[in-house]
């Protein structure tokens, strides 16, 4: 039992030492958070994402932003986690979960979308999209990484 903590206590306190590192200045800012969590740099690696403005047509104009990922099989799951703004930017976040490792599913691409009110409509919009595999669990949560722009067209 003391030879398992003497080997996981400094891999705990290496993985804490690199996540400090990243979050004090490896990467962005989330938008209004002030003292909140970074988002890393690196870009998104995952299942294609598509995003639009869409504009109700009522008065006043009413915004919602559908977020659409192409995936591979069967069995993903695409939920809105919420939106971030600071002044004319927003930040959409939303998580992409992956079938697990022993779930069986269908071998067909499958479009899974959300859609996410917005009032008013910033002038840009960053999809940021949190990777996660369902039935495996994680000490830290995914990152949100930036998968696509919007600009708003008036």
């Amino acid at each position: 039992m003391q030879r398992i903590a003497s080997i996981a206590i400094p891999l705990l306190l290496a993985a804490c030492g690199a996540n400090e590192g990243a979050a004090s200045g490896g990467g962005q800012s989330a938008p209004g958070a002030g003292g909140g969590p970074a988002f890393p740099a690196d870009p998104y690696e995952g299942p294609e994402i598509e995003a639009e403005l869409e504009v109700m047509e009522s008065q006043p104009p009413q915004y919602a932003l559908v977020v659409r990922a192409v995936c591979p099989s069967g069995g993903h799951e695409l939920v809105a986690d919420g939106v971030r703004r600071a002044g004319s930017v927003a930040q959409a976040l939303v998580t992409l979960t992956r079938p697990g490792p022993d779930e069986m599913v269908t071998m067909a691409f499958e479009t899974k979308s959300v859609r996410i009110p917005l009032d008013p409509a910033p002038a840009r919009i960053e999809v940021r999209v949190a990777t996660a595999r369902r039935n495996v669990h994680t000490l830290v949560p995914p990152p949100y990484l930036l998968a696509r722009v919007v600009e708003r067209k008036d």
